[in-house]
């Protein structure tokens, strides 16, 4: 019998499990206030190169944003993806040696030593527990971690989103130009199957959610 989670933590772990070992069997879904049309990938609306993808569908209708309509898309990822995860020992320890070696930052490591180590080390431990959004420590703003989880290679990374009113909702950003097999998120990647597609309306007391049809 499968044990629920207990915690945000067992939540995030169990999520962990899946995504990397056995990940055929969850579902996420994407909101979007941009149609997808035949061929078409995703697209990011957040000025940033990666989706957000997440097993709540009601969290997902919040990145409509001021938008009175739009789409929620059922997706599932069906081989595996190298998500950077701030939990995992090996992931945290590649994050520590892209800012010490890398070309970008290490005359900034080298220069403030201790005070940036400091705020490398404060950015990781809050990424492990945080909305990346408000994880970043001293120099270090979103967008620098964002680019080095990129930069490092990984396809995605794993997040508690934490704003628009919805507390920690675990939620998996992958970026749309690292995606194995494909520069863009399409219809028929390889790893990402868009299953389905609804329409969304914002209510007064929050999203109705249409019927699904069905991509594949």
């Amino acid at each position: 019998m499968r044990r629920e989670p207990t915690s945000r933590s067992d939540l995030f772990d169990e999520i962990l499990r899946e995504q990397k070992y056995n990940n055929t069997n969850r579902t996420y879904y994407h909101g979007t206030n941009v149609e997808i049309g035949p061929g078409e990938g995703l697209r990011s609306t957040s000025g940033r190169p990666c989706v957000y993808l997440t097993t709540d569908p009601d969290y997902a209708c919040e990145y409509l944003k001021e938008s009175r309509t739009g789409f929620l898309y059922m997706i599932r990822i069906v081989d595996p993806l190298e998500v950077f995860n701030a939990k995992s020992t090996e992931d945290r320890g590649r994050f520590l040696k892209y800012f010490r070696e890398s070309e970008e930052w290490k005359p900034v490591w080298e220069d403030r030593h201790q005070a940036f180590e400091d705020d490398v080390f404060d950015t990781l431990h809050s990424m492990m527990e945080e909305d990346w959004l408000e994880a970043a420590r001293g120099d270090l703003n979103r967008n620098d971690v964002i680019h080095a989880v990129r930069d490092m290679g990984y396809d995605g990374f794993f997040n508690y989103e934490d704003h628009r009113g919805l507390a920690h909702r675990p939620a998996v950003g992958l970026f749309v130009d690292k995606l194995p097999g494909n520069d863009r998120m399409s219809f028929d990647h390889p790893s990402v199957k868009l299953l389905a597609v609804a329409d969304v309306t914002r209510t007064e007391g929050g999203f109705e959610i249409g019927t699904w049809k069905k991509l594949i």
